[in-house]
């Protein structure tokens, strides 16, 4: 209230003596207009009281309780307009006539100062709430539908804990035979060198197949070169066939922009001169997605990130130590988190994440994650010699709770009660399952009906990902996706189901 007086007298100062004369004529306008109403009510003259109360531009209102010299309810600088509650008479009874006017005070100076009067007057004054008070008898009936409601919930939780009860498989084929490593590959498939490899260059780690012809297969590696190799021809097999490799799609600043910063080669050189000139450049003060950053530097890597903490958003963090977790936890606004071979280490996250990846996850990080907030997006894996002990994931409640969700835990129950305590809101499952054993649960269609996923949109299951290869067969696929899909359909719940290998 102050600051608007003073911004007012400030800004009409010179106008004062104009706006004055103005507000005196209007006083004694509204002064005989209110001589006019106290006779036309006083002489009980209906069509009399009707014409001069249709000359005001206000809006008559039954019922109000009185409120002498009262304004306005919802006063605030912030509004565009203003509501003035006027009354007849200070002195009158509580069941007076009253009327509601709009002032729009951020439009029109002479409002403004009319506000700013009133105020200093004492005429300014916050009008009774008109909401009416919700009788005892409402307010049971929603506390008992409350109550009714916990309960059935608490019955179909207790009725969910008995039906998780089986023995818990692999589900994964850890070693391929070289033959059917060769069976397997399709152009775009991810590679490596292979058991009939030959040569020194350390340099091509992985790479993409781009053709494949009479037991010869081209491969563009990644780091550039461009060769074409055995895979059956002559008896050779000099590829290794590597599981795929998901596209995350973290990084959604184009590499190519000044606001993204890609630190792979960097982070892995000796080049000392090239690594302090980052540091002393300023560059990293206007980057806003960093990616790829290895911390085989831990030094070096911390004061990356504590030049780029104060605006980052988007972050790729390889092999990081404690220190530069404790740097990303104060990132203010920090919004996409890869963490990469982060292994046990445990920290607090920035509580505005909505999109997170953790390549192997442990039963404490999950317990971190749950408790964020505005996460929408999530990846999680682990391997299966490493199991994710089962987690209490609290019930997500919207606007809170995943929006989508790739999930690679083992044992199934942790996935399968993760995607529970989102059934209220997750739209995309991307699921690690095998065809024929899936993680030796007796029947999966059922147990991903009993998650009620009631916003389910799209179901993948996910048959090669990470460094494994869950057992499929072209067959059994078909049949459980068709076997998923009825489930959900009976629940009412439309969902396309789709295989990573055969759709």
């Amino acid at each position: 209230m102050r600051s608007l007086i003073e911004l007012t007298s400030r800004s009409f100062e010179e106008e004062l003596v104009d706006i004055r004369f103005l507000l005196d004529k209007e006083v004694t306008d509204l002064q005989e207009r209110r001589s006019l109403l106290e006779e036309a009510a006083q002489s009980g003259d209906a069509a009399a009281w009707e014409e001069v109360k249709s000359s005001f531009t206000v809006n008559p209102v039954a019922g109000l309780p009185h409120v002498a010299s009262q304004l306005m309810s919802d006063f605030s600088s912030e509004k565009s307009n203003f509501k003035l509650a006027m009354g007849s008479d200070s002195n009158a009874e509580d069941d007076a006539v009253q009327w509601i006017a709009t002032v729009p005070a951020s439009e029109d100076p002479f409002a403004k100062l009319l506000m700013c009067r009133l105020l200093c007057k004492g005429g300014l004054k916050q009008a009774p709430s008109l909401e009416k008070v919700q009788p005892e008898k409402d307010l049971e009936a929603q506390k008992c539908e409350k109550n009714k409601e916990t309960e059935i919930e608490e019955e179909e939780e207790e009725e969910y804990e008995e039906g998780l009860q089986w023995e818990e498989r692999s589900n994964t084929l850890d070693h391929l035979s070289a033959e059917e490593m060769a069976a397997r590959l399709r152009i775009g498939s991810v590679v490596g060198r292979g058991r009939d490899w030959q040569g020194t260059d350390s340099s091509m780690r992985s790479g993409k197949v781009k053709n494949i012809e009479a037991g010869k297969v081209t491969v563009q590696w990644s780091c550039g070169v461009r060769g074409t190799y055995n895979m059956g021809a002559e008896g050779q097999y000099c590829l290794k066939l590597f599981a795929n490799h998901l596209e995350n799609g973290w990084g959604v600043l184009s590499r190519g922009t000044p606001e993204s910063l890609n630190c792979d080669k960097l982070s892995g050189s000796n080049d000392i001169k090239e690594k302090t000139s980052l540091l002393t450049s300023g560059r990293l003060k206007n980057v806003r997605a960093l990616l790829s950053l290895r911390c085989t530097s831990p030094g070096w890597s911390r004061q990356v990130l504590q030049q780029a903490a104060a605006d980052l958003e988007d972050l790729v963090l390889v092999n990081p130590e404690q220190q530069h977790l404790d740097v990303v936890q104060d990132m203010p606004r920090l919004r996409k988190l890869v963490l990469m071979g982060a292994g046990k280490l445990v920290a607090p996250l920035p509580p505005g994440l909505e999109e997170l990846y953790l390549q192997t996850v442990n039963r404490d990080q999950l317990l971190v994650v749950a408790k964020l907030p505005a996460l929408r997006r999530l990846e999680v894996g682990c391997h299966f010699s490493d199991p994710v002990p089962e987690v209490p994931f609290p019930r997500a409640l919207p606007p809170a709770g995943l929006r989508w969700l790739r999930c690679g835990l083992y044992p199934l129950r942790t996935a399968l009660r993760l995607m529970r305590a989102h059934r209220a809101t997750l739209e995309v499952v991307e699921l690690v399952a095998a065809s024929r054993e899936p993680y030796g649960c007796p029947d999966l269609a059922t147990e991903l009906g009993r998650c009620r996923l009631r916003r389910l949109k799209r179901l993948i299951f996910l048959r090669e990902t990470g460094k494994k290869f869950c057992k499929h067969d072209a067959l059994d696929c078909s049949k459980q996706k068709f076997q998923v899909w009825d489930v959900l359909m009976t629940l009412g719940i439309l969902t396309v189901v789709e295989c990573s290998l055969c759709d």
